[in-house]
């Protein structure tokens, strides 16, 4: 169910598009999405406080990553 689809680990530094503050990745999960028998898993990243909300894998960059 986790692990090998997961962009980013636990412990990984990334960014947010238009933030070049440096944010360690906390905890880690998938959410599912969609109508029933159109379910979908998306990964999503907690980054910790002051960051209260889940970001979605697309939300988040890589260190040097540019926002594409």
């Amino acid at each position: 169910m986790f692990g090998s689809g997961h962009r980013f680990r636990v412990g990984d530094i990334v960014h947010l598009p238009g933030n070049t503050t440096s944010i360690e990745i906390r905890w880690r999960g998938q959410l599912l999405l969609g109508p029933p028998g159109q379910r979908y898993r998306v990964n999503v990243y907690w980054l910790g406080e002051p960051h209260w909300d889940c970001y979605y894998e697309d939300e988040i960059l890589a260190i040097g990553q540019l926002p594409f």
